[in-house]
């Protein structure tokens, strides 16, 4: 593996427990975009309603809302591994559990929104605890970008893997097959995370009560200008741009007069991208360079975004998305290796939790209002309403690239990067 250190894209590849971590997520992750793309599937053909799928959909993702202000604090103070065991179990669980309901015929509405809240508890736990243990992972400062381009890769991956697969699966087997076949693919992280070893860290004092545990975190993060403004204009392009998720099955069935194998393309068109994304980030943009690489990739974002807006042809649709794709995702996985580059270890959970909360707690508010929207107006007129503003907030970030000029330098160095 000393030959994978040389290759700075693949660097964090030499490190054993990053292997193990990197391997058994590439599984899960494809079972992910598998039930991912069964559950959306699902609720539209059971509802025949957009602002229902925006519904379910933020109900699944609401609990990083409810819940992001404290897990950084959880995370700050108790072993991550440990965690990371419990919410592989309780996910393998939860996907059998939607595959027996389906098979015994008593899965409704109501019942999808319960297990899609339940899901994103399960989740609102997982996505922090998966961030802040990836610099424990490697085992060298420089291999962090590495680590975190890959990480983001393999969920592009499934997200190339996983719906193309799902799309056939569901049509040729059910939906049913999707969540068993997600519950299987998870045993290999679940397996990963179990024989792995982490090194110690520094714990936050558990004396300190939530509410000041937090205050303490979110005072950091704002007091340290390039995490507070990577988190701002995180979290308002999320508002905007997480609306695709929602979009793109509503432009599969309504605009471009699809089925389940159409939106699998159109999802795994932007896995091609997202990928082409995260390589060329990891081999060609060093960690100064993150600021305006991250306002680059939001501009573009807003202007794809825009266009695809406009397209009704099918291949068209179909060949914008891998730029949709490579843009979004580069823009996320910038965000995220900026922020780990630069925040303290003994505040990592908090503050990444609070990255999460912006990127995953306010795109469901933005997914849900896209899925009302659809329905008031149409799905067509609100993906241009998000692209546009996409793009304003790329522009608005640029705008700002002298604070990032003036402070970057001196908080890398300090950090030995």
């Amino acid at each position: 593996m000393r030959k994978l250190s040389e290759i700075r894209a693949l660097a964090a590849l030499s490190s054993r427990n990053f292997r193990l971590y990197f391997t058994g997520q590439c599984l899960a992750l494809t079972g992910t975009w598998m039930q991912r793309l069964a559950m959306a599937w699902l609720v539209l053909e059971i509802t025949q309603s957009g602002s229902l799928m925006g519904i379910v959909e933020f109900i699944n993702q609401a609990p990083v809302l409810l819940l992001g202000m404290f897990t950084g604090v959880f995370l700050d103070r108790n072993d991550l591994r440990h965690i990371l065991i419990g919410a592989q179990i309780a996910t393998i669980l939860h996907s059998l559990l939607i595959a027996f309901l389906l098979y015994i015929g008593e899965l409704t509405v109501p019942m999808l929104m319960l297990l899609s809240f339940l899901l994103g508890l399960i989740t609102a736990i997982d996505i922090p605890t998966r961030q802040a243990s990836v610099s424990q992972m490697i085992e060298h400062p420089y291999q962090l970008q590495s680590a975190l381009s890959l990480q983001s890769g393999s969920f592009n991956l499934a997200r190339l893997i996983g719906p193309a697969v799902a799309g056939f699966v569901v049509k040729a087997g059910g939906e049913i097959a999707c969540f068993v076949l997600n519950a299987v693919a998870h045993t290999a992280v679940l397996y990963a995370f179990i024989i792995m070893k982490l090194p110690p860290r520094e714990l936050a004092s558990t004396r300190q009560n939530p509410i000041s545990a937090f205050k303490e975190g979110f005072s950091y993060s704002m007091a340290v200008k390039p995490i507070k403004y990577n988190l701002l204009f995180t979290w308002a392009f999320s508002f905007f741009s997480m609306t695709y998720t929602i979009m793109l099955p509503l432009f599969a069935k309504r605009v471009l007069d699809g089925d389940s194998r159409h939106l699998g393309t159109l999802l795994g068109a932007i896995g091609i991208g997202a990928i082409v994304g995260v390589m060329y980030m990891a081999a060609r943009i060093g960690q100064r360079q993150l600021p305006r690489h991250i306002c680059r990739m939001q501009i573009g974002f807003g202007i794809m975004f825009v266009l695809f807006s406009l397209i009704t042809d099918w291949r068209l649709s179909t060949a914008i998305m891998p730029l949709v794709g490579f843009t979004v995702v580069s823009a996320a996985v910038g965000s995220n290796s900026l922020v780990q580059a630069l925040v303290d270890e003994n505040k990592r959970g908090r503050v990444l939790s609070l990255y999460v909360l912006g990127s995953l707690g306010f795109g469901p508010i933005g997914i849900l209002l896209a899925g009302h929207m659809a329905e008031v107006l149409d799905a067509q007129t609100w993906a241009f309403v998000c692209g546009v503003m996409a793009l304003l907030v790329g522009l608005f970030h640029a705008s700002r690239m002298k604070v990032y000029d003036e402070t970057i330098d001196s908080l890398l160095k300090a950090k030995g990067l």
